[in-house]
């Protein structure tokens, strides 16, 4: 799980979906954007802009807000998050 930067989710990836977990009142909801997504390894959210990066287990990246891509040539990131 990933603290969502400016509120009380957490952010969960899973292979069958993608969830935020809001800590105040105890619940799962589905993600609004990539909660029927599958296969997502790992996903984080800028804690200035509030962009997300979102990675699976493959050579691309996903940018949302607003979107785009990232695409390495020969490596698969393991895991995707922001860094200052």
């Amino acid at each position: 799980m990933r603290a969502v930067p400016g509120s009380a989710d957490l952010l969960l990836t899973t292979g069958s979906t993608v969830q935020l977990f809001d800590r105040d009142r105890g619940v799962f909801r589905a993600h609004p954007e990539l909660g029927g997504e599958v296969q997502v390894k790992s996903a984080d959210v800028h804690p200035v802009s509030g962009r997300m990066v979102v990675g699976r287990w493959s050579s691309r990246v996903q940018l949302l807000g607003p979107g785009g891509e990232i695409r390495f040539m020969d490596a698969k990131p393991y895991k995707v998050r922001w860094v200052d």
